[in-house]
């Protein structure tokens, strides 16, 4: 276990890391490392004569913020957002992303994070997935693959919750038989989060984003006013940004 003080740090380390990542990161590993017709952690695939079962070192916060090494299993990113498959000491366990604050492999953290996946303000569509954060602050920015899976009509788990071996091995062949291209994404990989409130998609803010950013951001009057008149570079391509220009004023304050 260490600190909460050196876990801090390690994420504020990594987290220059991976602020710019994207897709192009996750495909350069996509595919993990055990056999793709694997049905148990014993069908292990023969790498340069080694086996190699996908497990790369790495740790997982507990909800009070210990730090609990192990290895984590290197999976597809629609998997990784929903469940972590850790081994320590060769045992195996599945953790939801409800149970644990988040997680660090392969010089990447996930953290996380409750969102609500509906475009409509105050519908019900409430998920936790694993994410990478883009911005941490007051309002956080979190990078979302919003990749979809087509379940069998016998196996329709809800969409976070694929914590059993069966739909977890199932979920991993059904993304390994179909190329890159042909995996569905959605249009928008931001999930926007305030404080301890639930998460949205930034794609509540494709429709009138000047009122509903400024809104949000409304506690630096000098931001806010930036946003609602449509100044260059305070406009929804500039989200980012804008976050951070918010974040940063709220600490002087």
């Amino acid at each position: 276990m260490k600190s909460a003080l050196t876990i801090i740090i390690s994420i504020a380390i990594v987290g220059t890391s991976y602020a710019q990542s994207g897709w192009e990161w996750f495909s350069r590993n996509k595919v993990p490392l055990y056999n793709p017709g694997a049905v148990s952690y014993t069908d292990f695939r023969i790498i340069n004569g080694k086996t190699a079962d996908g497990f790369l070192a790495g740790y997982y916060l507990t909800k009070n913020g210990e730090q609990v090494d192990g290895e984590v299993q290197y999976n597809y990113p629609y998997i990784m957002e929903r469940m972590l498959v850790f081994r320590q000491s060769g045992n195996v366990k599945f953790i939801s992303p409800r149970d644990v604050k988040g997680y660090f492999v392969d010089g990447v953290y996930r953290e996380s994070v409750t969102f609500n996946a509906s475009l409509i303000k105050g519908a019900e569509s409430e998920h936790t997935y694993f994410m990478i954060p883009k911005v941490q602050g007051t309002l956080n920015l979190f990078y979302y693959t919003n990749q979809e899976i087509d379940w069998p009509n016998i196996l329709q788990p809800k969409d976070d919750q694929i914590f059993t071996a069966g739909n977890y091995f199932h979920a991993f062949n059904t993304f390994h038989a179909q190329p890159e291209s042909e995996i569905h994404r959605g249009p928008s990989s931001d999930i926007i989060k305030k404080g301890d409130e639930p998460g949205f998609s930034a794609e509540r803010f494709i429709l009138g984003f000047p009122n509903k950013m400024s809104a949000l951001v409304a506690e630096c009057d000098l931001v806010a006013q930036k946003v609602k008149t449509k100044q260059t570079g305070y406009k929804s391509t500039n989200l980012e940004k804008i976050i951070k220009e918010y974040n940063a004023c709220l600490k002087t304050k």
